[in-house]
């Protein structure tokens, strides 16, 4: 009886433990700008051929002197598509937008790739695009307000975006949070009041019909009148379809963020019952020249909002900001990006992933919980044990 507790109380204890790997992935041919491009829009999409590819749009860069010379950064209206020709992956030119876009929310969509808002030379903007693998573009209800630098992910065929900025100049973030049922051509943007004071440059990623919001900056009117960012280390989880009548009241607060985390690659890929988030700019050089900025940080995150956790599970080669993280097929591919203020790369750094079921001694409640029963079985088997021994036979 014992031995048969014994062995109860062990195995209450073990539970199954989801473990994701990261490693260094395949090699894919840089972005065709040789200059490379931040703020870009990107997507997996399926060919005609029932192969998959990579749908890029737009983006910005310096293709001249750096800003702190006198550089102009340009504005790209381009759309290119990365797929298999002959078994070789090859980018193609497939077509152009109606006007230069960077820095737009964006995400997948039955079509091909769906844009919302954005900047380009002229301002920022409010228009929304879908664009298919083929270099086709359509225009589907614009956002509310003109809206760059927001925070994107799909659920779905639901379109999510969260803050951004209004205007070049303006002093506060937008608080917008606005879904879009990109299944409805005509439908119109779902929105419902947020916090007072938005955020922009913040990563999203949807996991289990949660929302999960990571980090990005605040704005406030600066000395000089100019708008200055607080950058900020928090999550916040929302429950996408919740009847509240506010996201706030729809909300918790997630796990912190080991160091502010703003322009990360994105949006957030889900892998198994995990967020990955990776690069950021933690806003430890800002205000600082930026012709000696250091790179930005290449930190990959591995972000469970059920268990509350955050682990550091890597770093990729060149930190980066700013630009596309898309799961294509296992691999988790960004796509061109800024390593430091005013410079890009023309890299495409793969990573791959495996989610692999293990076993090991996890502080669950269930399991505290059974192990508390099991030293209290334990005892009683030990006490009655005793007593049994203790009488005389018949």
């Amino acid at each position: 009886m014992i031995g048969r507790i014994l062995t109860l109380l062990a195995l209450s204890c073990v539970v199954a433990v989801a473990q994701v790997k990261i490693e260094r992935g395949d090699n894919l041919p840089a972005f065709p700008d040789p200059v490379g491009r931040a703020g870009m829009a990107a997507a997996a999409v399926r060919l005609a051929d029932g192969s998959q590819g990579l749908l890029v749009v737009g983006g910005a860069n310096f293709p001249g002197r750096a800003p702190w010379d006198g550089g102009e950064k340009v504005f790209h209206a381009d759309i290119v598509l990365l797929s298999k020709i002959d078994g070789a992956w090859t980018w193609t030119k497939v077509g152009d937008l109606p006007e230069p876009v960077a820095y737009a929310a964006f995400g997948p969509c039955k079509e091909g790739l769906v844009i919302a808002g954005g900047v380009n030379a002229e301002g920022h903007l409010a228009a929304v695009r879908v664009i298919t693998p083929e270099g086709r573009v359509s225009s589907r209800r614009p956002l509310p307000t003109t809206l760059a630098y927001a925070a994107c992910a799909t659920d779905g065929d639901r379109l999510v975006v969260i803050g951004g900025q209004s205007t070049p100049t303006a002093t506060s973030a937008e608080p917008f949070f606005g879904l879009l049922d990109l299944s409805e051509p005509d439908a119109r943007w779902l929105a419902k009041p947020w916090l007072a004071n938005g955020r922009i440059l913040g990563t999203a990623g949807v996991l289990d019909g949660k929302l999960v919001l990571a980090g990005g900056c605040t704005l406030k009117s600066g000395p000089d009148g100019k708008p200055f960012r607080t950058y900020l280390s928090d999550t916040r989880v929302f429950k996408l379809d919740s009847d509240a009548t506010d996201w706030e009241s729809a909300s918790v607060a997630g796990p912190q963020l080991p160091f502010p985390v703003v322009a990360a690659c994105g949006p957030a890929v889900a892998i198994g019952e995990r967020l990955i988030l990776i690069g950021a700019d933690d806003g430890s050089h800002y205000g600082k020249p930026p012709a000696n900025h250091p790179g930005q940080r290449g930190d990959i995150l591995v972000i469970d909002p059920d268990e509350g956790t955050v682990e550091i599970a890597g770093k990729i080669a060149t930190g980066c900001v700013t630009t596309p993280a898309v799961q294509l097929g296992s691999d988790i591919v960004i796509v061109s990006g800024e390593t430091k203020p005013g410079v890009r790369t023309a890299e495409m750094q793969v990573l791959r992933t495996t989610v692999s079921q293990g076993q090991g001694w996890v502080p669950t409640l269930s399991a505290a919980l059974a192990a508390v029963v099991g030293v209290a079985a334990l005892g009683w088997a030990i006490r009655r044990s005793r007593k049994t021994s203790g009488k005389a036979q018949p």
